[in-house]
């Protein structure tokens, strides 16, 4: 129904936002606690941690949003898959960097993110991957790592979608 909320460790659950549509999939936390989620209409929302909306206008990745990835050590702060196959990199801002569609029809499900170890500082390239709809795995080259000072960067928090928040990837 759009509710947005946080449950306590004591399991109580409250109300943080109301969005004008369902989300699509998961929320993630930046590093300052800001939300940002997608809905079914494919908009975008960042929310502060008391869900004042952020981003006025949200932007609008045309098909319902998938769970971003936060990016850091680049331009691009998120890159946020879509349902319709496409995917976005995004500033901080919410401003579009880039976006490329994968594949034709192709509906993406959340992705992951692998930086190959051993770079240099300050110029990291990672690998955001996709599975699809259509049986194939997408691999996008982007700049940057998951923001190690976000609690929550993607999807169910570390790499290997363990939901595990207590620890670090």
């Amino acid at each position: 129904d759009g509710t947005l909320g946080s449950t306590s460790e004591g399991g109580v659950f409250a109300p943080v936002a109301k969005l004008s549509e369902s989300v699509s999939d998961g929320a993630v936390v930046v590093s300052v606690g800001d939300i940002v989620i997608g809905d079914v209409t494919g908009s975008l929302h960042r929310l502060s941690p008391s869900g004042t909306p952020l981003w006025t206008p949200e932007p609008q990745l045309g098909s319902a949003v998938l769970s971003p990835l936060v990016i850091a050590g680049s331009t691009q702060a998120f890159i946020v898959p879509t349902k319709a196959g496409s995917v976005f990199a995004l500033t901080d801002a919410g401003a579009e960097v880039w976006h490329a569609t994968l594949g034709s029809g192709a509906e993406l499900r959340t992705g992951n993110l692998f930086t190959p170890p051993g770079q240099a500082a300050g110029q990291l390239l990672s690998e955001a991957i996709f599975s699809s709809a259509d049986g194939k795995l997408y691999d996008v080259i982007v700049d940057g790592q998951l923001d190690p000072a976000a609690p929550w960067p993607k999807a169910f928090h570390d790499r290997r979608n363990t939901s595990n928040a207590g620890t670090r990837p």
